[in-house]
């Protein structure tokens, strides 16, 4: 939980940090590796102190300290909502995909294949690359 406190604070600035990295193919990755983590170049080589990774994890144990002291009532509320909410969130995206220009396009072929298309090797060309 340390890791997505971090990845969280780090979401509000514009640009995103891991997306500034040009040279490399996987700029994600590079971000993880050398923000967060901290990774040396040989697993016998030591790091220092990582800081943003310790307060990232002081910063989730309060956050699970103070889900665990407030008791089960507190925890029942947050259960109905984080259990109700992705509910409600993903009716909303297909509401506005159903809305956007060529949706029931995107439908009609989704739900009608043209299984006769699936024996051209240049489908399956095109679905592997």
């Amino acid at each position: 939980m340390g890791y997505f406190l971090i990845y969280f604070f780090h979401s509000f600035t514009y640009p995103l940090p891991w997306s500034n990295n040009p040279d490399s193919d996987f700029p994600e990755s590079t971000f993880f590796h050398d923000i967060i983590v901290k990774q040396t170049s040989s697993i016998s080589i030591f790091g220092d102190f990582n800081l943003y990774t310790y307060l990232g994890y002081i910063g989730s144990f309060f956050i699970i300290y103070m889900c665990i002291a407030k008791g089960v009532k507190i925890s029942g509320k947050v259960a109905i909502y984080t259990g109700s909410l992705p509910f409600i969130l993903l009716l909303i995206l297909i509401l506005r995909g159903m809305l956007l220009p060529g949706a029931f396009d995107g439908l009609y072929y989704l739900f009608k294949p043209e299984f006769g298309q699936l024996s051209s090797a240049k489908i399956w060309a095109a679905a592997v690359s």
